[in-house]
Formats: C-alpha cells, structure tokens, sequence
C-alpha cells in the first residue's frame, strides 16, 4: 500500500470515528446526591422525532421524549431492594403576563415505580424507557416544560435531597429544541 493511499485510509477511519464519537456525545446526564451519601445517575437521550397525537381536539399536539433513560445508584452497599418512584408535572413556558405560570400533575404521562437490578456491591441500575419531556401545541400556541419528581426507596427508607430537605428529588430533561419532522 503506497503512503498515499494509507494516509486516505487514515484519514476516512479518523473521521468516522470522530462522527461515532459526536453521536455518542448526544448522551445527557443529571447526577444527584442524597444526604446518605448515596449517587444516582441518570443517563439520557432527547428523541427529537417526536410522537404526534390529538389532545382536545387539536391534531397538531407533540410530545418529546427522553428515552432511553437509565439510572444507576451507587453507593448503597448494604441495600437489597432499591425502588424509584416517578411522578410527572408540567408548567406552561410561553408567556401570558407577569408571573410565572402554576406548576400542575401530568397524570397522562406515565408516572412508574421502577424497581432496580443489582450489578455489583453498591451498585444497582434500571432501563427507565422513555420519560415526557415537553408537550406543544403551535396551534394552541402552548409549550409544557414536563418534569418530574422521584423519590429513592432503599430497603423501605426514603432517601432525602439534601437541598430541599425532603424526599423528593425534581429532575428536568426539558430544552427549547424543536421536533425533527
């Protein structure tokens, strides 16, 4: 093989592996702490292809997901069984006046409680599946930011969010991104 021709060759495996490693990075990732020390992480991606459906009468309504998402709990040597439980909400992002608008339950989006694998000491994990991450209307000119709370269950103990104080932690994989057609 002449230099040239090895040097094309490289050239092509580079770039491919630098475009394989560019859709790998589309990998989002939220970490939290708990005041016991234990870690979760969630590893995720955004689908942008996005599933259309009619809601009150408009056939123009998207819903985004995240999906798939993984969580992953560290830390948690001495549990046997860990649980997550989800519980979807959603708030209006476009503007009408002043203040912020209300927060409500999105009941439609598929609250679950996971139960979680164990890997290895310390180590459990669970496929989530997909996870609603905004709800849109151009027609109803509306746009909803859905998130969620979770609350961890080791062995029977609900963990605490060291920064609210409490045992729900609001996790948010909501971005300003348009669905691909």
């Amino acid at each position: 093989m002449s230099t040239r021709m090895a040097l094309t060759l490289f050239a092509f495996v580079s770039a491919i592996t630098m475009t394989g490693s560019a859709i790998a990075s589309d990998w989002k990732k939220i970490n939290l702490s708990t005041s016991d020390g234990v870690q979760v992480d969630i590893n995720y991606q955004l689908n942008q292809r996005c599933m259309r459906y009619t809601k009150d009468g408009r056939a123009d309504t998207t819903l985004m997901l995240a999906q798939p998402v993984y969580f992953d709990v560290f830390g948690a040597e001495d549990a046997q069984d860990i649980e997550i439980a989800i519980y979807s909400y959603k708030q209006d992002m476009i503007p009408h006046g002043g203040q912020p608008a209300p927060i409500a339950r999105a009941h439609e989006h598929f609250d679950r409680i996971l139960k979680l694998r164990k890997a290895r000491d310390g180590h459990f994990y669970v496929n989530a599946g997909s996870i609603a991450t905004k709800e849109s209307s151009s027609s109803a000119y509306t746009e909803f930011r859905i998130f969620q709370k979770i609350q961890i269950r080791v062995n029977d103990s609900l963990l605490i969010d060291p920064i609210s104080g409490s045992s729900e932690f609001e996790i948010s994989m909501y971005e300003r991104i348009g669905c691909l057609q």
